[in-house]
């Protein structure tokens, strides 16, 4: 693991410095009309130690050499996103206070802001390729051994086997006095809570989980000390705090940790402010974008069921708050004057023709960027659901209000990953909490992009 990081850092190095030096080469040699040997003579190779260092320093900030992201190609290229962002926000800073002589043009910077992320993305590409081979990937991941076996631990083991690139490897579990729930066949049981010492000392695991907590203070003390004379990561489970896990932090009251839920992302001030203007500046170029949209497709819709071509519905929103809601029509007349509210479906025999077309591309819910405007609602957030269907959610879905501690949204972190229409409401809550815990502008700017490329179970 460190000699990949080492090479990852080396080869970056070299590979941003060369990236540079090209940037500006082919700069000066457009700008001079093709003039080779003119092009190399005006190469300022201080400068491009100072860019280098720059950005080689906010690779770091950006996290991009962390473990858990040596085999996951998404989060590195956010990382080398949100790294030219901010490199770029950097460089236009220094050049209006400090007064580069000769000065930096745009141009260069645009040569520079193609060169370097083109160049780390195909490098990245390659090394996440290398990495991901089984014999490379084996060697990565830690071993983890799970004490105790509860629906938590399910999960973790899941979660752990459904991602072939995450960092960690479940190997098996210790079976504790409170084994709760069917154990699967093929989860290995590597023995009893007596035999741990002896599993520690002989055989090589990293990372040890604990997710039964019931096990009495002693017993929890001697596994933590027993990790860490064998040189092995030891984690606990929040299972005290099954939602907004995300928000957890540990406090200091008189020299005593008490650890509980704080400030989630969208808790503080300056990444609400954030969300908001990105919310402004793309609720205005979604209306004036959305203008056209609704004069056609509210044309159609009129043609095939003349009547209203705008539909409001009460949604629940920020804090249970209800908001409205305005979709172009997309079922006919007086739908659900005899069904009431009830959950979309496929092949719904209400829908026009028209109507599915638009419910699969999104493109009913165009109007809602004058809620984004509004306030009410979001670019990106947890789709906000019908109040009267909520009566029976709150009552039957775990954590199902966790969910409207964000400002509800025309899209979401669920939606692109295929929960709409008759999915799984519980699978749906699980994403929204993980958005509410993960929330960065990055991520609704991933969101949002993804949105145009996702189009399942739209009904």
């Amino acid at each position: 693991m460190f000699r990949i990081l080492t090479l990852q850092i080396v080869v970056d190095l070299i590979l941003v410095f060369a990236a540079f030096t090209a940037s500006q080469f082919l700069h000066f040699f457009i700008r001079d009309t093709f003039g080779y040997y003119s092009a190399l003579e005006q190469i300022h190779f201080q400068r491009i130690v100072v860019f280098v260092v720059l950005y080689q320093a906010i690779l770091f900030f950006v996290k991009i050499y962390e473990k858990s992201h040596i085999a996951r190609l998404d989060l590195q290229l956010m990382c080398i996103f949100r790294a030219s962002l901010y490199w770029l926000i950097v460089i236009m800073f220094m050049s209006y206070f400090l007064k580069f002589d000769p000065r930096i043009s745009r141009s260069l910077i645009t040569f520079d802001l193609i060169t370097v992320p083109f160049v780390l993305i195909v490098w990245r590409v390659f090394l996440t390729n290398c990495v991901r081979s089984k014999s490379i990937s084996d060697r990565l991941r830690s071993r983890v051994l799970i004490v105790g076996w509860n629906p938590l631990a399910e999960r973790i083991f899941a979660a752990m086997q459904e991602d072939e690139h995450h960092s960690y490897f479940p190997v098996g579990y210790i079976r504790t006095p409170r084994t709760l729930g069917k154990v699967k066949d093929e989860i290995l049981c590597l023995g009893n809570l007596e035999d741990i010492e002896w599993i520690l000392d002989n055989l090589n695991y990293d990372s040890v989980i604990l997710t039964d907590l019931d096990l009495p203070h002693h017993q929890i003390v001697g596994l933590a000390n027993l990790c860490e004379k064998n040189l092995i990561d030891f984690k606990i489970t929040p299972s005290y705090f099954e939602v907004l896990a995300g928000g957890l932090e540990l406090e200091l009251l008189q020299g005593v940790p008490v650890l509980g839920v704080t400030k989630l992302p969208l808790d503080y001030l300056a990444n609400r402010i954030f969300k908001r203007v990105l919310d402004l500046v793309g609720g205005i170029v979604g209306c004036l974008l959305a203008f056209p949209i609704v004069l056609v497709f509210g044309s159609l819709v009129y043609l095939e069921s003349p009547g209203p071509i705008f539909y409001r519905q009460r949604r629940v929103g920020y804090k249970g708050k209800e908001i409205w809601v305005t979709k172009i029509r997309t079922m006919k007349l007086d739908a659900e004057t005899e069904s009431g509210a009830v959950w979309a479906k496929k092949h719904d025999n209400r829908v026009l023709k028209i109507g599915a077309f638009m419910r699969k591309n999104n493109i009913d819910e165009v109007p809602q960027f004058l809620s984004v405007i509004l306030g009410d609602m979001s670019l990106v957030g947890p789709r906000p659901e019908r109040p009267e269907l909520i009566m029976d959610f709150k009552e039957v879905v775990p954590h199902y209000h966790a969910r409207h501690n964000a400002i509800p949204g025309l899209s979401g972190w669920a939606q692109i990953n295929g929960l709409r229409g008759d999915t799984s409401i519980v699978e749906r809550i699980r994403y929204d909490v993980y958005y509410l815990e993960n929330w960065s502008l990055w991520l609704d700017i991933y969101i949002m992009i993804m949105t145009f490329f996702t189009r399942k179970n739209a009904y």
